[in-house]
């Protein structure tokens, strides 16, 4: 029962981190390389 939890917790985490990078990602394509300064994300 603990290794199902673990394994739906891997994937959740996964799923997330994907969405993170790509988000981050477009925000990079969006304003260069110097991204940190175009503003924060609200």
């Amino acid at each position: 029962m603990i290794e199902v939890i673990v394994m739906w917790i891997t994937v959740i985490a996964m799923r997330i981190a994907a969405i993170v990078v790509r988000i981050i990602f477009l925000m990079w394509l969006k304003c260069g390389p110097m991204w940190l300064r175009c503003g924060h994300i609200t």
